[in-house]
């Protein structure tokens, strides 16, 4: 038994390289990979959301990322494995990623908010101009019925 834990143990402790990974040949820069993620977050939640809109436009994202950015799956692969191995760099990565995405959100929660306010606006408009009609209609059939009314005073 003590000697399969001492297997085990060896097993665990040589398969822990902590050794600097070799830098690719066509190592991405830091710059890129963080916009390569932000476009990998979108493309997946626009994946989750309107599958049916990218599969009807044929759009296949890690392809179109791919094309977008001048890479192939391979280059981005060693890439993402050489900075995933320094944990502070990945951190900063992701950390640009979301602060990246936070002002993407931001920006388009300021436009749909000027749209709706406009769209407000319009539907302010469209109620007081139909509540004018209505309001002239009113006036409209308040004058026949009293034209009806002087008629008939006049007849008897």
């Amino acid at each position: 038994m003590r000697l399969v834990i001492v297997f085990l143990f060896f097993g665990i402790v040589t398969s822990c390289d902590n050794s600097k990974l070799k830098k690719p040949d066509n190592l991405i820069s830091k710059s890129q990979m963080v916009d390569i993620m932000v476009d990998i977050t979108k493309l997946s939640s626009a994946r989750g959301l309107k599958k049916d809109v990218l599969d009807k436009n044929g759009i296949v994202p890690d392809a179109f990322v791919y094309k977008k950015y001048n890479i192939d799956s391979l280059q981005f692969a060693e890439s993402n494995d050489y900075y995933a191995h320094d944990v502070d760099v990945i951190k900063d990565i992701y950390t640009r990623v979301k602060i990246k995405l936070e002002k993407e959100r931001d920006t388009y929660k300021k436009i749909q908010e000027k749209e709706l306010k406009a769209k407000r606006g319009e539907d302010s408009i469209r109620r007081i101009k139909k509540n004018r009609v209505k309001d002239s209609l009113m006036r409209v059939k308040e004058d026949r019925e009293i034209e009806k009314i002087q008629d008939s005073l006049r007849k008897n």
